[in-house]
Protein backbone atom coordinates (compact mmCIF):
# COMPACT_ATOMS: atom_id res chain seq x y z
CA UNK A 1 0.00 0.00 0.00
CA UNK A 2 2.70 2.57 0.95
CA UNK A 3 4.54 1.66 -2.63
CA UNK A 4 1.35 2.56 -4.23
CA UNK A 5 1.40 5.74 -2.78
CA UNK A 6 4.61 6.44 -3.24
CA UNK A 7 4.44 5.81 -6.72
CA UNK A 8 1.33 7.74 -6.97
CA UNK A 9 2.85 10.66 -5.57
CA UNK A 10 5.93 10.30 -7.70
CA UNK A 11 3.94 10.51 -10.39
CA UNK A 12 2.00 13.47 -9.52
CA UNK A 13 5.39 15.30 -9.06
CA UNK A 14 6.54 14.32 -12.31
CA UNK A 15 3.15 15.47 -14.13
CA UNK A 16 3.98 18.90 -12.26
CA UNK A 17 7.33 19.35 -13.08
CA UNK A 18 6.16 18.25 -16.97
CA UNK A 19 3.54 21.10 -16.32
CA UNK A 20 6.10 23.82 -15.08
CA UNK A 21 8.72 22.80 -17.84
CA UNK A 22 5.82 23.19 -20.77
CA UNK A 23 4.82 26.67 -19.23
CA UNK A 24 8.27 27.88 -19.16
CA UNK A 25 8.85 26.97 -22.67
CA UNK A 26 5.27 28.83 -23.69
CA UNK A 27 6.93 32.06 -21.88
CA UNK A 28 10.08 31.91 -23.85
CA UNK A 29 10.76 34.16 -26.84
CA UNK A 30 10.16 31.83 -29.33
CA UNK A 31 11.24 34.00 -32.30
CA UNK A 32 14.64 34.96 -30.51
CA UNK A 33 15.11 30.74 -30.07
CA UNK A 34 14.69 30.99 -33.75
CA UNK A 35 17.31 33.94 -35.02
CA UNK A 36 19.71 31.76 -32.31
CA UNK A 37 19.21 28.66 -34.72
CA UNK A 38 19.39 30.34 -37.85
CA UNK A 39 22.66 30.32 -39.92
CA UNK A 40 24.73 31.78 -41.58
CA UNK A 41 24.07 35.21 -39.49
CA UNK A 42 25.14 37.55 -42.49
CA UNK A 43 22.04 36.02 -44.32
CA UNK A 44 20.00 37.59 -42.38
CA UNK A 45 20.99 41.24 -42.53
CA UNK A 46 21.01 40.39 -46.28
CA UNK A 47 17.84 39.42 -46.38
CA UNK A 48 16.46 42.15 -44.57
CA UNK A 49 18.00 44.88 -46.98
CA UNK A 50 16.96 43.00 -49.90
CA UNK A 51 13.34 42.30 -48.35
CA UNK A 52 13.19 46.12 -47.95
CA UNK A 53 14.15 46.89 -51.02
CA UNK A 54 11.17 44.34 -52.98
CA UNK A 55 8.95 45.71 -51.19
CA UNK A 56 9.99 49.64 -52.28
CA UNK A 57 9.86 48.57 -55.98
CA UNK A 58 5.93 48.37 -55.59
CA UNK A 59 4.92 51.81 -54.75
CA UNK A 60 7.82 53.24 -57.58
CA UNK A 61 6.49 51.19 -60.36
CA UNK A 62 3.01 53.01 -59.33
CA UNK A 63 4.41 55.47 -59.80
CA UNK A 64 5.80 55.10 -63.24
CA UNK A 65 2.76 53.35 -64.42
CA UNK A 66 1.05 56.72 -63.17
CA UNK A 67 3.11 58.87 -65.43
CA UNK A 68 2.99 56.38 -68.17
CA UNK A 69 -0.78 56.24 -68.50
CA UNK A 70 -0.67 60.35 -68.84
CA UNK A 71 2.72 60.54 -71.26
CA UNK A 72 0.66 57.99 -73.45
CA UNK A 73 -2.68 59.96 -73.72
CA UNK A 74 -0.79 63.49 -74.20
CA UNK A 75 -1.56 65.06 -71.11
CA UNK A 76 2.42 65.69 -70.26
CA UNK A 77 3.60 67.03 -73.94
CA UNK A 78 0.60 69.60 -73.62
CA UNK A 79 1.96 70.62 -70.21
CA UNK A 80 5.59 70.68 -70.74
CA UNK A 81 5.50 71.45 -74.25
CA UNK A 82 3.06 73.98 -75.04
CA UNK A 83 2.18 73.30 -78.67
CA UNK A 84 -1.33 73.85 -80.50
CA UNK A 85 -1.35 70.08 -81.59
CA UNK A 86 0.15 67.32 -79.87
CA UNK A 87 3.75 66.36 -80.51
CA UNK A 88 4.33 62.77 -81.27
CA UNK A 89 7.69 62.82 -81.11
CA UNK A 90 7.41 64.58 -76.93
CA UNK A 91 5.69 61.64 -76.59
CA UNK A 92 8.23 58.91 -77.70
CA UNK A 93 11.25 60.74 -76.05
CA UNK A 94 8.90 60.68 -72.63
CA UNK A 95 7.82 56.98 -72.88
CA UNK A 96 11.45 55.67 -73.43
CA UNK A 97 12.33 57.11 -70.59
CA UNK A 98 9.82 55.84 -68.56
CA UNK A 99 10.22 52.81 -70.15
CA UNK A 100 13.45 52.61 -69.07
CA UNK A 101 12.79 53.28 -65.32
CA UNK A 102 10.38 50.20 -65.40
CA UNK A 103 12.89 48.08 -67.31
CA UNK A 104 15.60 49.31 -64.50
CA UNK A 105 12.46 48.47 -61.92
CA UNK A 106 12.18 44.87 -63.14
CA UNK A 107 15.97 44.07 -63.13
CA UNK A 108 16.21 45.29 -59.14
CA UNK A 109 12.80 43.30 -58.70
CA UNK A 110 14.57 40.29 -60.31
CA UNK A 111 17.53 40.35 -58.17
CA UNK A 112 16.19 41.54 -54.78
CA UNK A 113 13.40 38.71 -55.31
CA UNK A 114 16.12 36.02 -56.21
CA UNK A 115 18.13 37.19 -53.41
CA UNK A 116 15.47 37.30 -50.76
CA UNK A 117 14.37 34.15 -51.35
CA UNK A 118 18.25 32.38 -51.76
CA UNK A 119 19.33 34.00 -47.95
CA UNK A 120 16.52 33.54 -46.25
CA UNK A 121 15.74 29.77 -48.24
CA UNK A 122 19.71 28.58 -46.64
CA UNK A 123 18.07 30.01 -43.16
CA UNK A 124 15.06 28.21 -43.46
CA UNK A 125 16.16 24.94 -44.33
CA UNK A 126 19.16 25.33 -41.82
CA UNK A 127 16.30 25.83 -39.19
CA UNK A 128 14.29 23.19 -39.96
CA UNK A 129 17.87 20.70 -40.05
CA UNK A 130 18.85 21.96 -36.79
CA UNK A 131 15.16 21.08 -35.36
CA UNK A 132 14.81 17.84 -37.08
CA UNK A 133 17.85 16.73 -35.31
CA UNK A 134 16.37 17.82 -31.82
CA UNK A 135 13.09 16.62 -32.65
CA UNK A 136 14.64 13.06 -33.59
CA UNK A 137 16.83 13.06 -30.29
CA UNK A 138 14.14 13.95 -27.84
CA UNK A 139 12.26 11.23 -29.62
CA UNK A 140 15.29 8.16 -28.88
CA UNK A 141 15.24 9.42 -25.15
CA UNK A 142 11.59 8.86 -24.25
CA UNK A 143 10.80 6.43 -22.55
CA UNK A 144 9.33 3.18 -23.78
CA UNK A 145 5.55 3.89 -22.26
CA UNK A 146 5.27 6.92 -24.38
CA UNK A 147 5.15 4.93 -27.55
CA UNK A 148 2.71 2.70 -26.47
CA UNK A 149 0.16 5.74 -26.41
CA UNK A 150 -1.88 6.00 -29.93
CA UNK A 151 -1.15 9.49 -30.63
CA UNK A 152 2.57 8.34 -30.74
CA UNK A 153 2.50 5.62 -32.92
CA UNK A 154 5.72 5.50 -35.34
CA UNK A 155 3.55 6.98 -38.11
CA UNK A 156 2.12 10.22 -36.19
CA UNK A 157 5.88 10.94 -35.55
CA UNK A 158 7.26 10.44 -38.59
CA UNK A 159 4.94 13.34 -40.10
CA UNK A 160 5.17 15.29 -37.48
CA UNK A 161 9.12 15.86 -37.98
CA UNK A 162 8.44 15.93 -41.38
CA UNK A 163 5.61 18.67 -41.61
CA UNK A 164 6.14 20.21 -38.38
CA UNK A 165 9.40 21.54 -38.61
CA UNK A 166 8.69 22.57 -42.41
CA UNK A 167 5.65 24.96 -41.12
CA UNK A 168 9.06 26.41 -38.36
CA UNK A 169 10.58 26.79 -41.23
CA UNK A 170 8.17 28.92 -43.08
CA UNK A 171 7.57 31.08 -40.08
CA UNK A 172 11.05 31.50 -39.71
CA UNK A 173 12.16 32.00 -42.94
CA UNK A 174 9.73 33.31 -45.62
CA UNK A 175 7.83 35.08 -42.70
CA UNK A 176 10.23 37.22 -41.74
CA UNK A 177 10.80 37.73 -45.35
CA UNK A 178 7.14 38.80 -46.08
CA UNK A 179 6.82 40.87 -43.22
CA UNK A 180 9.48 43.40 -43.81
CA UNK A 181 8.80 43.24 -47.29
CA UNK A 182 5.12 44.65 -46.30
CA UNK A 183 6.28 47.29 -44.01
CA UNK A 184 8.37 49.15 -46.69
CA UNK A 185 5.91 48.30 -49.38
CA UNK A 186 2.91 50.01 -47.08
CA UNK A 187 5.31 52.44 -45.81
CA UNK A 188 6.52 53.59 -48.87
CA UNK A 189 3.05 53.60 -50.83
CA UNK A 190 1.97 56.13 -47.97
CA UNK A 191 4.97 58.07 -48.24
CA UNK A 192 4.28 58.81 -52.04
CA UNK A 193 0.87 59.07 -51.46
CA UNK A 194 0.99 62.21 -49.34
CA UNK A 195 3.78 63.57 -51.47
CA UNK A 196 1.55 63.71 -54.70
CA UNK A 197 -1.96 64.20 -53.35
CA UNK A 198 -2.28 64.07 -49.26
CA UNK A 199 -6.23 64.45 -49.69
CA UNK A 200 -6.10 61.43 -52.16
CA UNK A 201 -4.20 59.74 -49.48
CA UNK A 202 -6.05 59.94 -46.04
CA UNK A 203 -9.17 58.45 -48.13
CA UNK A 204 -6.65 55.75 -49.10
CA UNK A 205 -5.78 55.44 -45.57
CA UNK A 206 -9.72 55.22 -44.87
CA UNK A 207 -10.07 52.28 -47.23
CA UNK A 208 -7.48 50.28 -46.08
CA UNK A 209 -9.50 48.66 -42.86
CA UNK A 210 -12.03 47.27 -45.49
CA UNK A 211 -9.01 45.97 -47.27
CA UNK A 212 -7.20 44.20 -44.15
CA UNK A 213 -10.52 43.02 -43.09
CA UNK A 214 -11.61 41.02 -45.86
CA UNK A 215 -7.87 39.84 -46.26
CA UNK A 216 -7.95 38.75 -42.63
CA UNK A 217 -11.24 36.95 -42.56
CA UNK A 218 -9.86 34.90 -46.09
CA UNK A 219 -6.72 34.02 -44.10
CA UNK A 220 -8.67 32.77 -40.80
CA UNK A 221 -11.15 30.77 -43.25
CA UNK A 222 -8.42 29.18 -45.22
CA UNK A 223 -6.15 28.15 -41.97
CA UNK A 224 -9.58 27.21 -40.14
CA UNK A 225 -10.08 24.78 -42.95
CA UNK A 226 -6.54 23.65 -42.69
CA UNK A 227 -6.62 22.76 -38.84
CA UNK A 228 -10.31 21.73 -38.93
CA UNK A 229 -9.14 18.61 -41.45
CA UNK A 230 -5.88 18.19 -39.86
CA UNK A 231 -7.81 17.47 -37.00
CA UNK A 232 -10.39 15.02 -38.55
CA UNK A 233 -7.87 13.09 -40.25
CA UNK A 234 -5.92 12.08 -37.42
CA UNK A 235 -7.78 9.14 -36.36
CA UNK A 236 -7.81 7.70 -40.58
CA UNK A 237 -4.05 8.28 -40.11
CA UNK A 238 -3.70 6.39 -37.36
CA UNK A 239 -6.20 3.65 -38.52
CA UNK A 240 -3.62 3.63 -41.88
CA UNK A 241 -0.38 3.46 -39.86
CA UNK A 242 -1.36 0.78 -37.60
CA UNK A 243 -2.63 -1.43 -40.97
CA UNK A 244 0.58 -0.92 -42.50
CA UNK A 245 2.51 -1.51 -39.33
CA UNK A 246 0.31 -4.81 -38.74
CA UNK A 247 0.13 -5.57 -42.27
CA UNK A 248 0.97 -9.61 -41.89
CA UNK A 249 -1.79 -9.71 -39.24
CA UNK A 250 -4.25 -7.85 -41.22
CA UNK A 251 -3.56 -10.70 -44.07
CA UNK A 252 -3.74 -13.59 -42.06
CA UNK A 253 -7.24 -12.37 -40.87
CA UNK A 254 -8.60 -11.61 -44.31
CA UNK A 255 -9.52 -7.69 -42.67
CA UNK A 256 -8.63 -5.41 -45.63
CA UNK A 257 -12.51 -5.23 -46.61
CA UNK A 258 -13.35 -4.13 -43.71
CA UNK A 259 -10.62 -1.74 -42.64
CA UNK A 260 -11.17 0.19 -46.45
CA UNK A 261 -14.60 0.39 -45.11
CA UNK A 262 -13.47 1.83 -41.84
CA UNK A 263 -10.77 4.10 -43.08
CA UNK A 264 -13.59 5.35 -45.73
CA UNK A 265 -15.75 5.90 -42.58
CA UNK A 266 -12.88 7.92 -41.42
CA UNK A 267 -12.89 10.21 -43.86
CA UNK A 268 -16.54 11.10 -43.95
CA UNK A 269 -15.66 13.68 -41.03
CA UNK A 270 -13.45 15.61 -42.70
CA UNK A 271 -14.75 15.38 -46.24
CA UNK A 272 -18.08 17.12 -44.52
CA UNK A 273 -15.97 19.99 -42.71
CA UNK A 274 -14.00 20.69 -46.15
CA UNK A 275 -17.23 20.77 -47.84
CA UNK A 276 -18.67 23.70 -45.48
CA UNK A 277 -15.84 25.34 -44.94
CA UNK A 278 -15.20 26.01 -48.61
CA UNK A 279 -18.86 27.36 -49.23
CA UNK A 280 -17.98 29.39 -46.52
CA UNK A 281 -14.50 30.53 -47.94
CA UNK A 282 -16.11 30.85 -51.02
CA UNK A 283 -18.35 33.98 -49.42
CA UNK A 284 -15.28 35.45 -48.08
CA UNK A 285 -13.08 35.48 -51.15
CA UNK A 286 -15.89 37.28 -52.92
CA UNK A 287 -15.93 39.79 -50.33
CA UNK A 288 -12.98 40.50 -50.52
CA UNK A 289 -12.84 40.86 -54.46
CA UNK A 290 -15.56 43.26 -53.88
CA UNK A 291 -13.87 45.39 -51.72
CA UNK A 292 -10.76 45.20 -53.54
CA UNK A 293 -12.51 46.77 -56.98
CA UNK A 294 -15.30 48.99 -54.72
CA UNK A 295 -12.33 51.00 -52.67
CA UNK A 296 -10.87 51.67 -56.41
CA UNK A 297 -13.93 53.05 -57.56
CA UNK A 298 -13.82 54.79 -54.24
CA UNK A 299 -10.60 56.70 -54.57
CA UNK A 300 -11.96 57.56 -58.47
CA UNK A 301 -14.90 59.37 -57.20
CA UNK A 302 -12.91 61.21 -54.98
CA UNK A 303 -10.46 61.87 -57.03
CA UNK A 304 -12.77 63.76 -59.57
CA UNK A 305 -14.33 65.18 -56.25
CA UNK A 306 -11.26 66.83 -55.26
CA UNK A 307 -10.24 67.80 -58.61
CA UNK A 308 -13.46 69.86 -59.12
CA UNK A 309 -13.33 71.36 -55.22
CA UNK A 310 -9.62 71.63 -55.37
CA UNK A 311 -8.24 71.90 -58.57
CA UNK A 312 -4.54 74.07 -57.62
CA UNK A 313 -4.10 71.04 -55.68
CA UNK A 314 -5.42 67.96 -57.22
CA UNK A 315 -3.53 67.80 -60.80
CA UNK A 316 -5.08 64.43 -62.77
CA UNK A 317 -1.44 63.08 -62.96
CA UNK A 318 -0.99 63.86 -59.27
CA UNK A 319 -4.33 61.97 -58.38
CA UNK A 320 -3.69 59.13 -59.92
CA UNK A 321 -0.06 58.80 -59.25
CA UNK A 322 -1.08 58.49 -55.52
CA UNK A 323 -3.71 56.37 -55.90
CA UNK A 324 -1.56 54.03 -58.00
CA UNK A 325 1.52 54.36 -55.45
CA UNK A 326 -0.61 53.49 -52.55
CA UNK A 327 -2.32 50.47 -54.26
CA UNK A 328 0.59 48.94 -55.49
CA UNK A 329 2.20 49.22 -52.24
CA UNK A 330 -1.13 47.23 -50.51
CA UNK A 331 -0.74 45.14 -53.33
CA UNK A 332 2.45 44.05 -52.63
CA UNK A 333 1.46 43.43 -48.99
CA UNK A 334 -1.44 41.28 -49.77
Amino acid sequence: MKQKHDDLDNSKQKSNELDAQALKSQNKNNFTRLVNMSHPKINIFIGIFVSAMQGLLMPWFGILMGKMLFVLNGYYSIVYFPLPHVDYADIRELSNKYCLHMLIAALLSLFTGFTQKFCFGVIGENVTLQIRKVLYSSILQKHMGFFDEKENAPGVISASMASDAQVINGFSAEGLATIIETMFAVFGGVICGFIYSWQISVVCLLCVPFMMLGGIMNAKFQAGLSEDSDAASKEANLLAGDAIINYRTVASFGYEDQLLKDFSRLLDGPRKIAIRKSHMIGLVFGFSQFVQYAVFACLYYFGALFQKEFPDQNAPDKTFIAIFAMMFGAMAAG
